[in-house]
């Protein structure tokens, strides 16, 4: 786990970004619309057209990546075992990584006491499938809660996912004043977390020590990884771990970010003891909240708090990765990571690949969705938008490690229901056995959106980008192994764009988020297309659009040769 690349990513960031104003490659975008193989044209000519001179952010190094690029929220969970067939589902949309709680009170059910058959079950059944897991160490059991703490003053685990939709569902709660800016008290952390980690009286992992029994959450954390990681004795292969979730949400967290700093070094030094090779981040954030207001800001007390602790520097901060999470507005894929790279400046862990364990936008419009207008939702068309758009913004803001979407299906939501309307996350609908708006295990356009995103948007190096001044971005990546440079473009704002992507050969493939392609020639060296308006102004008390418009998806040989087929 310590002693990563991160040092060398670090160095190598100082080269990954040049602004340059102005940039002088002129766009033409009066050319004839170029014809369509299949005799299709991309738009009609739009008055707003006009030469653009477009301002690009260059990158051409993006060193460190694991192999894993994307990820999906509850395929499967320890709760509720799902089939076969659903898990293969979430396989063949190109998911690298399933995501679920490990929740400590459904395991540890009485002191010393651990039934790990649920979750050996969700994890084997995963793996049967190819698919892995990063489970979320998350829960405390009652009979750790340190006082003043009891089940009765304290509000249960929110349901994970959902974002600003779950919190505004949230049941009332009773008020009281905490010390980490909350007036209502969460799951706290486990009684002896400050104990030693080993036997020894230590936090010094080691050849041959043991964990201190008194510590229970390290006792937990060991026991799970142990078991779990490639050769443990469940046979599941976990190499992901991910640390509570939300800790900077007062539903999600009762106790203080000296505390969850605390959890974070216990976490991480008990992972090295029991699999020196797993990779463990800290709890996905989601920067909002009172934890963030009057005068408290987790995050950059978190970080502080990691810099004060005289090991961190031997043992990389106690966190492999940080995370985030966030959901309705493709931009906080930037706006969000660049949180992150400002509190970890000055630090030794900039380099760090910043995980996205959770990112949506939920339906509107169709089943078993409100109707549009609704806040944070997006209908089907505007959800596929948002799959590739929030990849494209991520990248955007560097430091790229994979994208978790929350989720595979619907199933329940934050308010379970059998009946619309309800919440509908999903890339696919609820199957027929659901209690919740069963269905017919539809996939929605979003389901095509992430399989041609996981062939095409998170695989390649990021050459460019231009700044989004003129109504439109565009994203351009470029792809050894298959030879390929891929430009995303897409509107930002309430008007038609026409824009021309420069040709590098004869044709190219052009995909939308639907999964529908046409293969185009080039007409005065050219391809033209009228990017669609955005529409999406779904977030409250906000005039900004939440979604781009519908983009499309450029294909280019990079030797000019025939477009690439579609995969």
């Amino acid at each position: 786990m310590r002693h990563r690349f991160h040092r060398f990513a670090l160095l190598s960031t100082l080269l990954f970004t040049l602004l340059l104003a102005l940039w002088g490659l002129k766009q033409n975008v009066n050319a004839a619309p170029a014809p369509l193989r299949g005799g299709a044209v991309p738009g009609a000519a739009n008055p707003q057209s006009s030469s653009l001179y477009l301002p690009m952010v260059l990158r051409d190094f993006e060193p460190g990546r694991i192999p894993e690029k994307l990820g999906l929220v509850f395929v499967n969970s320890a709760e509720d075992h799902r089939t076969a067939t659903r898990i293969q589902r979430g396989v063949v949309a190109g998911a690298d990584l399933d995501r679920f709680p490990l929740y400590w009170h459904e395991v540890e059910t009485s002191a010393g006491v651990f039934d790990w058959s649920d979750m050996d079950q969700a994890l084997q059944d995963n793996l049967a499938q190819g698919l892995h897991t990063m489970p979320i160490f998350l829960g405390t059991p009652p009979f750790y809660f340190p006082t003043p703490f009891t089940p009765d003053n304290t509000v249960p685990l929110p349901p994970i996912g959902g974002g600003p939709l779950r919190d505004a569902a949230l049941p009332d709660a009773p008020q009281r004043p905490m010390d980490n800016g909350c007036t209502v008290a969460g799951t706290p952390p486990a009684q002896n977390i400050f104990q030693p980690i080993f036997s020894d009286g230590t936090d010094i992992p080691g050849p041959g020590k043991t964990i201190n029994p008194n510590n229970y959450w390290a006792r937990f954390i060991f026991k799970a990884v142990e078991r779990y990681k490639p050769g443990g004795v469940a046979g599941t292969e976990v190499k992901y771990w991910e640390l509570w979730n939300e800790p900077d949400l007062c539903h999600f967290f009762g106790g203080t970010v000296a505390e969850y700093t605390r959890m974070l070094k216990v976490g991480y030094l008990a992972i090295e003891q029991a699999d020196p090779a797993a990779y463990m981040l800290w709890g996905g954030l989601a920067q909002y909240g009172p934890k963030y207001e009057n005068g408290y800001h987790f995050l950059n007390q978190l970080v502080d708090g990691l810099m004060a602790d005289p090991m961190a520097v031997d043992y990389d901060g106690f966190f492999d990765a940080p995370a985030i999470h966030h959901y309705s507005r493709v931009t906080l894929g930037y706006s969000d990571k660049v949180n992150i790279i400002n509190a970890l400046s000055g630090t030794p862990w900039l380099g760090k690949r910043i995980w996205v364990t959770e990112s949506g936008v939920p339906v509107c419009g169709s089943y078993p969705g409100p109707d549009c207008p609704s806040p944070y939702r997006g209908t089907a068309e505007e959800q596929a938008s948002y799959i590739w758009q929030n990849i494209a913004y991520s990248r955007i803001g560097g430091y790229m490690g994979p994208i978790f979407h929350f989720q595979l299906h619907d199933d329940c939501g934050n308010i379970p229901s059998p009946t619309p309307p309800a919440d509908a996350f999903g890339l696919v609908t609820n199957e027929q056995s659901s209690w919740c708006t069963p269905h017919y295990a539809e996939p929605r356009p979003s389901y095509s959106a992430y399989q041609v995103a996981a062939n095409y948007l998170v695989d390649g190096r990021f050459r460019y980008s231009d700044q989004p001044i003129y109504g439109m971005r565009r994203l351009v990546l470029e792809d050894e192994p298959t030879n390929e440079r891929r430009t995303l473009i897409w509107a930002v704002d309430g008007f038609d764009v026409t824009f021309t992507v420069q040709a590098l050969g004869s044709e190219a493939l052009v995909i939308r988020p639907d999964g529908s392609y046409n293969v185009y020639t080039p007409v005065a060296g050219g391809y033209e297309f009228v990017l669609p308006a955005a529409t999406n102004q779904n977030f409250p008390g906000s005039t900004f659009y939440s979604i781009g418009g519908v983009p499309y998806l450029v294909i280019e040989d990079l030797d000019g040769g025939p477009a690439p087929a579609m995969r």
